[in-house]
């Protein structure tokens, strides 16, 4: 493996608004999904409160994401991995963000960012 220097600089990433000592005292959002035995590979890359193999194989977990909008990006990448999410909420806010992406895609438009 070898590495070179650039050019360019390097790209800064802030910090989101309102992220700090003030928002690490509240809570994180949690989501309980249920995975495919093929889902593994996700939750392994994930902070987990906790994951247990269910008797069929499958994979219960709970993880806890930095913010709601986070949480809706993992249901919808996990894709054909996933059997269900909770709480019910996220899993209405990633349908109908998938839907909608269907939708621009079928009116050729382009798909919401």
């Amino acid at each position: 493996m070898a590495a070179s220097v650039l050019s360019a600089p390097g790209a800064i990433h802030r910090r989101r608004r309102g992220a700090g000592r003030d928002q690490d005292a509240i809570e994180a959002p949690t989501a309980e999904l249920v995975l495919e035995p093929t889902g593994r590979w996700l939750i392994e890359q994930l902070p987990r409160t906790r994951a247990e193999i269910l008797d069929d194989g499958s994979i219960r977990a709970v993880v806890e994401g930095r913010d709601w909008d986070w949480l809706r990006g993992l249901v919808l990448s996990a894709g054909r991995h996933l059997r269900s999410v909770a709480p019910a909420r996220l899993a209405r806010s990633a349908r109908e963000a998938a839907l909608a992406a269907l939708d621009a895609y079928a009116d050729g438009g382009n798909p919401p960012a």
